[in-house]
């Protein structure tokens, strides 16, 4: 059968090449197809030279053909081949879900972190929502005395608007009345610079005014003392000398009195007093006598 010669020869060609791994082969009456190049045969009756080299990803479809048709050998290293690119492919698919499971160990190693972070912050979370159910808690009852202070506040704020307007009313009145006032101070602090001015002259007035009082007190005690000194009556040519004492509002003095006696019935007399301070008095008479 040419079908079956041309299947065998194409098992030997891939038998015959060094390394065979999953490539398109088809096979049908005339024409072998590769991933290389197609290769037109005929009738073959002969044997195909054998290939060097290597071939990559091969992989052969053959039809036609019962295992009972290949000698041992050839079906012995068919099957190897075979069963040598499965254990390849079962290899990469190893090594490829060793890498995953290096991986995949490396992220549970980093989800185990972040689940240990993670539950340290929920533990802290957890101590947080304790102390803000106790703050919540409190800031209640602030926030009912709160709202009662508000509501008084409220009361209050009435009770100062309406004293607010009755004290606008107080405060255009006293407006007014400052005005007046200013000019009353006006007038006012002028007359008490006048007023100081006439306070100072009679303060020197009243000072000398208590200087003559105390001087007409002296004087009165002097003129007390004098009109106490007596006259005695000698006769004619005859002389008398006399003293007397006076007091007048704490004021004390005393007087000399001298009388001469010319005639019978006429007398002259001389008087001095003292105050014994620096007030001195003095004084003269005549008197005649019929």
């Amino acid at each position: 059968m040419n079908a079956l010669k041309l299947s065998a020869a194409i098992v030997a060609v891939i038998a015959s090449m060094s390394t065979v791994q999953a490539a398109n082969i088809a096979v049908s009456d005339g024409i072998i197809k590769t991933n290389i190049a197609p290769v037109t045969v005929g009738l073959i009756t002969g044997t195909i030279p054998r290939l060097g080299g290597s071939a990559s990803g091969i992989t052969a479809t053959i039809s036609d053909i019962d295992e009972s048709d290949l000698s041992g050998t050839l079906a012995t290293k068919i099957n190897n081949k075979a069963d040598q690119s499965a254990l390849n492919a079962q290899a990469k698919r190893i090594t490829s879900n060793d890498t995953d499971i290096s991986r995949i160990k490396s992220d549970i190693g980093h989800s185990n972190r972040r689940v240990y972070n993670n539950t340290s912050r929920i533990y802290a979370n957890a101590r947080d929502i304790v102390g803000n159910e106790r703050n919540i808690q409190t800031n209640r009852a602030f926030i009912g005395s709160n709202a009662r202070g508000i509501q008084s506040n409220r009361a209050f704020i009435g009770s100062n608007a309406r004293n607010i307007h009755i004290n606008r009313a107080f405060i255009s009145s006293n407006s007014h009345r400052i005005d007046t006032n200013k000019e009353n101070i006006a007038t006012n602090t002028a007359n008490i610079s006048t007023n100081a001015a006439n306070i100072s002259s009679n303060t020197s007035s009243i000072v000398s005014l208590e200087q003559d009082v105390d001087e007409l007190r002296s004087g009165v005690a002097m003129a007390v003392a004098i009109a106490n000194a007596p006259v005695l009556q000698g006769g004619k040519n005859g002389i008398s000398v006399s003293g007397g004492f006076g007091h007048f509002k704490g004021k004390a003095a005393s007087a000399l009195k001298v009388a001469f006696l010319p005639t019978e019935n006429m007398a002259v007399t001389a008087s001095v007093a003292t105050d014994f301070s620096n007030n001195v008095t003095a004084g003269a008479g005549l008197g005649f006598s019929f």
